[in-house]
């Protein structure tokens, strides 16, 4: 027997995107907005569906799938209310698996953005972002039977009562050969190569001769299947700083798939206070009369 959907199940929204899913697919975070006492965040999250590679052309986007640069996407769209690095809420504007009309993504933003409001969100105090240069990547380097890359970034604060302190971002990717079986009850002379990929990315602020941790997290181990191309990267991909100058936010990338199709989620990790890290803010003296 056939059920019929109540036209509230036939339309419900997908789930919001979760930004501490190393397999989720590839993502595109900015910053929607602070609180007034910075404790909370919101941000614009696309859940955007990659092609194949050596096609053509992407494809067609839904009707008014366009971004917030004003180019269309194809994927979806969700805003994701942070306090602290725990996710407290989330709105889906535009679904990725199926078209959200027009006129439903523009009820559901207005809800978005009154809820934003009611939790004292200003989508106009953006602060700053921090993008890596991910080119700055050196490697390989062979250990053993290890291959090392490492990707390293460096920026200084823009603004705020730290403003000129370098944030430094390092990322050591190890990729492992192994030998793996289909079950533990396998014999060994069944095992086959393959590889296995992991990382560890640490965060530090470097003030004059100071250097001070501020955070660290293992991504993988990751494993391709027996025979494959693959493909496993990991590394800092940009920091939210907040209107004041004393919060930082930093994210990280994962870079997970085939030579054909990959996805890169993005990664949230715990916000920074940086009077809890570099003391209290440092004093501008008085200009002399």
């Amino acid at each position: 027997m056939l059920l019929a959907l109540a036209p509230e199940a036939a339309r419900a929204e997908e789930k919001v995107p979760n930004l501490a899913d190393e397999k989720a697919n590839t993502q595109e975070v900015q910053i929607l907005g602070w609180s007034a006492d910075e404790k909370r965040f919101a941000l614009r999250v696309y859940d955007l569906t990659e092609r194949w590679f050596g096609d053509s052309a992407p494809p067609p986007a839904c009707k008014g799938y366009v971004d917030h640069k004003g180019e269309k996407f194809v994927g979806g769209l969700s805003f994701v209310l942070y306090e602290g690095g725990k996710q407290v809420g989330g709105w889906r504007i535009q679904d990725a698996k199926k078209c959200t009309p027009p006129e439903t993504a523009r009820e559901r933003l207005a809800k978005a953005k009154a809820a934003l409001a009611e939790k004292g969100i200003d989508l106009t105090a953006t602060g700053a972002t921090l993008a890596a240069d991910l080119s700055l990547r050196a490697g390989p380097q062979k250990k053993g039977k290890d291959t090392e890359y490492r990707l390293t970034s460096t920026f200084p604060l823009p603004h705020g009562p730290w403003a000129g302190t370098k944030f430094e971002a390092d990322a050591v990717v190890v990729e492992e050969d192994v030998m793996v079986k289909d079950s533990p009850d396998a014999p060994d002379s069944e095992a086959m190569p393959t590889v296995r990929g992991r990382a560890k990315v640490q965060l530090r602020l470097v003030s004059g001769k100071r250097s001070v941790a501020v955070g660290d997290l293992k991504l993988g181990p990751d494993e391709a299947d027996p025979g494959m191309s693959w493909v496993w990267t990991a590394g800092f991909d940009r920091a939210l700083l907040s209107p004041s100058g004393k919060v930082l936010v930093p994210l990280v990338f994962v870079r997970h798939g085939d030579m054909r199709l990959f996805d890169t989620p993005r990664i949230l990790m715990a916000p920074v206070d940086l009077a809890d890290k570099l003391g209290p803010a440092p004093t501008v003296s008085a200009p002399a009369r």
